[in-house]
């Protein structure tokens, strides 16, 4: 016995989330079924490419954010913390 082609939609679709491209049936969109596939594979493509665990897009511009933002607190640090090491350096001098 084998499983109704609805039941294969239905999970290829929440397998992907992807568009109700693939849960509605081709007779009712009246689209030929090759540029449905591609567009369907495309989507999955796209959904890989951003949210890849290491390499993905997104995640690519989190790291650049994360990395942006440090750079700007070390830089307000290095700015903030130049008059005291100036003071303790001329107390250094005035010791000597």
């Amino acid at each position: 016995m084998t499983t109704p082609f609805s039941f294969h939609r239905v999970r290829a679709g929440l397998f992907t989330r992807n568009t109700p491209i693939i849960l509605l049936p081709g007779t009712v969109i009246s689209r030929p079924t090759g540029p449905t596939i591609v567009l369907c594979v495309r989507g999955i493509v796209v959904i890989s490419l951003l949210f890849a665990p290491h390499r993905g897009l997104l995640q690519r511009r989190l790291k650049q954010w994360a990395n942006r933002r440090q750079l700007h607190i070390d830089a307000v640090r290095e700015i903030l913390d130049a008059p005291a090491r100036q003071v303790v350096g001329d107390e250094a001098q005035m010791r000597v």
